[in-house]
């Protein structure tokens, strides 16, 4: 993932904010690049300033929906990809804070980052990052909901949604989207 060289001078804020003001005065020019993998090993997927607000907005009211609190932590087992990113903004936005799970960790180091993180929430990558969970499934207590960034084979549906139902979760719904602006 790359950034375009938009540098920030002389000026305060959140990091929410800052998104907020460049997705108003750069909305259609590009915010990221990242290889789309589907697409060959040439081809880049180009994410705007007003794609990534939105984006950010989206996850933040999704977690509203499935009940995330002001104050609560999510967990991203993820490489960088630009749903990391969205998901990191999201939960801010939605009045959390992130704790990372490398790819590299074990099982039983992820499931140590979740229990004492009290982490309800995470986001993971990948097959391979959801396989670690599995196995460690017992010893996360506190984890009510897995998102996936991609499919993965043997996903659990009571435990599990997709990315794009995770946002679904969120749209449409004015009062998660008020209390989103609250939180903001």
């Amino acid at each position: 993932m790359q950034f375009t060289g938009t540098q920030l001078t002389g000026t305060t804020g959140t990091s929410i904010s800052r998104l907020e003001h460049w997705a108003k005065i750069k909305s259609d020019r590009p915010a990221l690049y990242s290889k789309d993998t589907n697409q060959g090993p040439a081809a880049w997927r180009q994410v705007t300033w007003k794609q990534y607000r939105d984006s950010v907005y989206q996850v933040g009211s999704a977690l509203i929906a499935q009940g995330f609190q002001k104050g609560e932590c999510a967990c991203i087992f993820s490489r960088n990809r630009p749903e990391l990113v969205f998901a990191q903004y999201g939960v801010i936005a939605a009045g959390g804070f992130c704790s990372s799970i490398y790819v590299t960790n074990t099982a039983e180091q992820a499931a140590y980052i979740l229990e004492h993180s009290q982490a309800r929430t995470v986001f993971v990558e990948d097959q391979t990052q959801y396989d670690k969970l599995v196995r460690v499934r017992a010893q996360l207590t506190g984890v009510k909901k897995v998102i996936l960034f991609e499919k993965v084979q043997g996903a659990d549906p009571e435990w599990t949604l997709s990315f794009a139902e995770f946002l679904k979760s969120g749209l449409g719904e004015q009062k998660n989207e008020i209390e989103l602006k609250k939180r903001i």
